[in-house]
Parts: structure tokens; sequence; C-alpha cells
């Protein structure tokens, strides 16, 4: 199984170091990935808002599955845009459903508005 990771970060390194370890990935890519990938992926020079690059390389390859860690292509769609184009699998929520980690403020006040437990907060426009 090819497995492609979108992300620079350290988290993307530690998703990277976890799914390395599994025997069933043929190839690990990171994109663009980092010095901490390089140990355990391919790093692949595509920034990870070239949804069109990273589709063409995901093609291209065959990648099985894609696992965005950012929430920058997670709120812009890569989910929705690479499962049209591709045959890969996303792993990420859809951009509607990602609406939450898009903002934090309108997360807190979707949480206040439906009850779930979250610590007392204000918004300022101006400071």
């Amino acid at each position: 199984m090819k497995i492609a990771v979108i992300g620079r970060g350290g988290r993307e390194d530690a998703i990277a170091h976890k799914i390395s370890k599994s025997p069933r990935v043929d190839k690990l890519y990171a994109i663009p990935g980092n010095p901490g990938t390089a140990r355990y992926a391919e790093n692949i020079n595509i920034a990870v808002d070239d949804f069109k690059s990273i589709l063409d390389f995901v093609n291209a390859e065959g990648v099985d599955i894609v696992v965005p860690g950012p929430e920058l292509p997670i709120t812009k769609g890569i989910k929705d845009f690479l499962e049209a184009n591709s045959k890969a699998f996303v792993f990420a929520p859809s951009a509607k459903s990602s609406f939450l980690e898009a903002s934090k403020i309108r997360a807190k006040e979707f949480m206040k508005r439906n009850g779930v437990p979250t610590a007392d907060f204000m918004s300022f426009e101006n400071y």
C-alpha cells in the first residue's frame, strides 16, 4: 500500500513515523515533509495547498491513502477534491465537516449553543 502524509510539521513527522512501522506499507511519501519525515518517507516538494500538483502526484504514483495533517488543506477541501479526482482514500473530514476546525471561535460558539462542555470564552474583534 502507498500512503502520502501531507504537511511539514511535527504532527506529520509523528504520523509518518507511526505509519512507517506498518508491514502493510510499501511506500510512504511526505508532502512536502521535513528533515524528520525524511527518516521514514520520501519527501515530495509540493505545497500543502497546491491541490492540482498533489492530485497529479497521487495519480502518477498510485497512492492508496492520503493523510492530511494541517488544517489548511482540510478546511479548503482536499478530501473532496482528491476523492473526486483520484482513487485514493483521504483520511480527513470533508470541507463541510471541518467547519469547527477552521475557526476556534466558531467551535466555541457551536459548543455553547449545543450544550457541549467547554471553558468560558470571550471573542474580540478590536484589540
